[in-house]
């Protein structure tokens, strides 16, 4: 299935952002000293993207948007070179991204339709990145 996925790109509405999912840290590392925050080694970066449609009728208290695909890539680093490689194999470039206003993100602009880059308060996040993945679920 996943060779299968490749050969797809996201179109139409798509949101873009980083996540930090918990690993599980090597037997070898195991008694080295934690790092703390986004270069931890029990987190993994991870670029998330979600093709979504907006709905005409949503039923009250739900999302007025319906998610379709989604892809995620683990990366090594979050830098924006490494962003727009992701974006650039598999984002179509008619798409529309959402994102928010972080510097990596900066020049996606230029490999897609449109960007809407916002600046995004923690507690905002949900609504204007819905499937983003919640910081208390890690």
């Amino acid at each position: 299935m996943g060779k299968r996925d490749d050969i797809y790109s996201l179109s139409g509405q798509v949101e873009l952002d980083n996540a930090f999912i918990t690993t599980l840290i090597p037997d070898d590392q195991k008694d080295e000293a934690l790092k703390r925050g986004a270069d931890s080694q029990n987190k993994s970066k991870v670029v998330v993207m979600t093709e979504s449609t907006f709905m005409e009728n949503p039923k009250q208290d739900k999302l007025p948007k319906a998610v379709n695909h989604i892809k995620m890539e683990i990366v090594c680093d979050l830098k924006a070179d490494t962003t727009i490689n992701i974006v650039k194999e598999h984002v179509d470039s008619q798409a529309e991204l959402t994102t928010d206003a972080s510097i990596s993100y900066k020049k996606l602009k230029e490999h897609v339709k449109k960007q809407d880059a916002k600046v995004i308060k923690q507690e905002d996040l949900p609504k204007v990145l819905p499937w983003g993945i919640s910081p208390s679920a890690m």
